[in-house]
């Protein structure tokens, strides 16, 4: 379920837990696979805030929530993104 792997990210943070990029990449697939591209892209939003870049995985699991939810602008501009940010895109990039 998509909240409860957003809650869990919270709690974890909350709870003084150091948070990291596998972690969100989990929570953010957890979310693509409940076709909730809007709290997926919300954890990478907050995966940035708390001082974590960016990288191939969660860019990857990420633009695949957009695309389960259908959101293909989002996950467009997610890519366009990786491109300015020069994060690597690969294969699995564009199979998502």
């Amino acid at each position: 379920r998509p909240s409860q792997a957003f809650l869990a990210v919270e709690g974890l943070r909350a709870g003084g837990c150091k948070l990291d990029q596998f972690l969100f990449s989990t929570a953010i697939n957890a979310c693509g696979r409940a076709k909730a591209w809007r709290q997926s892209l919300e954890l990478l939003r907050s995966m940035q805030t708390d001082g974590l870049e960016l990288n191939t995985v969660t860019c990857n699991v990420a633009i695949g929530a957009c695309g389960k939810g259908c959101e293909w602008m989002q996950a467009l501009q997610l890519l366009l993104r990786m491109e300015a940010e020069d994060i690597a895109a690969g294969t699995a990039t564009y199979n998502t």
